[in-house]
């Protein structure tokens, strides 16, 4: 069996909750939220940010901005910890590598009218690749395990494969497009 994807899914409501069950059996899942109520482990969003692959960003498109700086500075922080502070990390503190920003928030933001998609590609600013999954995702239904399909869109091909590997034997079927804009 492959090692598990690690997963941060940002917004504990019903639908990073409902993501997280699909993934469940290919992912090392930790969450995070604003109510801490919500959530089990890891309460510093820097280290779940730092443990992660793929961030599932499950919370209103008016927090996206600033979700995403907050993304880069703990991307900033890990790239810049020195060399011997990297031999001694914990094995579950290890920085898994590149990382996979995902959208799942609607609408626009208020001041500049900008889409998720938008918003990511401009504050990321490299330090992370960015997504949008679309489609008729109902989180009671994704609770339920009931099929559905959606569309993920993506800035770099280069994420199918572990996309495809995430996804592998759920309810939830991938197509992919490049077209993020169009998808928001």
């Amino acid at each position: 069996m492959a090692q598990p994807i690690p997963v941060l899914i940002i917004g504990a409501g019903n639908i990073g909750q409902a993501i997280g069950k699909v993934i469940s059996k290919n992912a090392s899942i930790g969450y995070w939220d604003k109510d801490p109520a919500k959530i089990k482990g890891e309460r510093d969003l820097d280290k779940a940010i730092q443990k992660a692959r793929i961030i599932f960003l499950c919370t209103p498109s008016w927090t996206i901005r600033g979700i995403a700086r907050q993304i880069v500075r703990a991307v900033g922080s890990r790239s810049q910890d020195s060399d011997s502070d990297k031999k001694n990390q914990r094995p579950e503190t290890k920085d898994p590598g590149p990382k996979l920003v995902i959208s799942l928030s609607k609408g626009i933001e208020d001041n500049s009218a900008k889409l998720p998609c938008e918003i990511l590609k401009e504050e990321l600013g490299g330090k992370a690749d960015s997504g949008v999954l679309a489609g008729p995702m109902i989180a009671e239904e994704l609770n339920k395990g009931e099929p559905t399909v959606a569309v993920m869109g993506l800035d770099h091909a280069r994420w199918h494969k572990p996309l495809t590997a995430l996804f592998d034997g759920t309810s939830l079927s991938l197509t992919f497009s490049d077209d993020l804009k169009g998808l928001s």
